[in-house]
């Protein structure tokens, strides 16, 4: 009875596993697209910003160099408390102020912006976080990307290490080119939606009219992903567009925004990647299942966890006499996890990760469980806003 009961979890298992081998090796046949960046309709910049008043000048003046004349950027001042609304005024950018203490959070100021552009609708709408930068010809390139396939795109979405910051970041830098260019661009090669990751995002407009994407869920962005899927318009990748930003240097803003992160993927898994597939198998809508099985990847350093558990489980169910089948099952599994991330790294990942920086491997990982044990907290998409100073090394 153990070892069936082993078995059967390392059956499910096995789901996760596979699908994130599957995507670093289809990432491997991934081929550069030229895209052109010639739109001929009109597009909109939208922007959410809470309390952001101390970088929100510079990131419009950066935007602003994304715009042609008939095009349009917007800031959505949310539940603001300081002069993100003025100081944006003053960049240039027009602003829309919204002020809702029930309904708080970034889905709801996107959904807002969305209902104030009703008045002029643009034939695209790019949404950029206020911390972002972007590549040249960015919101044109997937503007256009997204209206002439009437899909939802997801640009490549980086993370970097502060300047001077190099070392301590190495490993998260790494884990996000994982999670946000290496397995997109292997579900794109399979010719499956990529997940939808909050920033560098278009939406026709024709598409977006008719999606309630006001959202009190955590993970707001998985939702929508699931939401334009099912309605038959599912997201697509982009890798010749870049979204920049860089992680908080401040330990606390750090450790924040991790926690949202992380927890925002569990949910997902644990929540509604059983639902997604479910609906996506009623609706005969393979896309939305995909969207679903790719849910069922747990964020890196649980996944690790989790398998090196299993086998562990496996070698007691051994050592008790309950046979070997878990104890192998285990070892297939933990070896398809390691060759995935070694292929990653050798791959994509040298450049972010050097060699002379793994040993950073193990305050990263011992943080990340660190992080996972404090407990859950409210799922919640109220806007917490990531602290960007220096704050506490």
């Amino acid at each position: 009875m153990i070892a069936f009961i082993l078995t059967i979890i390392g059956l499910f298992l096995l789901v996760p596993t596979c699908l994130l081998a599957s995507e670093v090796l289809a990432s491997l046949l991934f081929r550069k697209e030229t895209l052109s960046n010639r739109f001929d309709g009109r597009f909109a910049i939208l922007v959410p910003a809470h309390n952001e008043s101390a970088t929100i000048g510079g990131t419009v003046q950066h935007l602003k160099s994304q715009l042609r004349s008939m095009d349009h950027l917007v800031v959505v001042a949310d539940n603001c408390s300081d002069d993100t609304a003025d100081v944006a005024r003053r960049a240039g950018a027009t602003v829309f102020e919204r002020h809702d203490t029930v309904k708080r959070g970034k889905g709801f100021a996107l959904a807002h912006g969305i209902e104030r552009l009703h008045e002029d609708a643009p034939d695209a709408v790019v949404f950029v976080d206020a911390d972002c930068r972007l590549s040249d010809g960015f919101a044109a390139t997937i503007a256009a990307h997204c209206v002439a396939h009437q899909r939802p795109v997801q640009a490549q979405n980086r993370m970097t290490a502060p300047i001077g910051h190099e070392q301590r970041f190495a490993v998260a830098e790494f884990a996000w080119i994982i999670k946000n260019v290496v397995r997109p661009t292997g579900m794109h090669v399979m010719g499956l939606p990529c997940q939808l990751t909050g920033t560098g995002m278009a939406f026709p407009w024709n598409v977006m009219k008719k999606i309630e994407i006001a959202s009190g869920n955590i993970v707001e962005d998985l939702e929508m992903g699931a939401k334009f899927a099912g309605a038959g318009h599912p997201p697509l990748y982009c890798e010749s567009a870049l979204v920049l930003s860089e992680f908080p240097i401040s330990e606390k803003a750090e450790i924040t925004q991790r926690q949202r992160w992380e927890r925002g993927a569990l949910t997902m898994l644990l929540r509604n990647s059983l639902t997604t597939m479910a609906s996506g198998i009623a609706k005969g809508n393979a896309p939305l299942f995909f969207l679903g099985l790719d849910m069922t990847i747990p964020p890196l350093v649980i996944h690790a966890a989790t398998l090196i558990g299993y086998l562990v489980l496996g070698l007691v169910a051994v050592l008790a006499g309950a046979g070997w089948l878990p104890f192998g099952l285990g070892l297939v599994l933990a070896v398809m996890f390691g060759f995935s991330i070694v292929l990653a790294w050798v791959t994509k990942g040298r450049r972010a990760l050097p060699v002379s920086m793994l040993g950073s491997l193990v305050p990263f990982v011992l943080k990340k469980l660190r992080i996972h044990g404090r407990g859950a907290k409210k799922n919640t998409s109220e806007w917490v806003r990531t602290d960007r100073g220096a704050g506490e090394k």
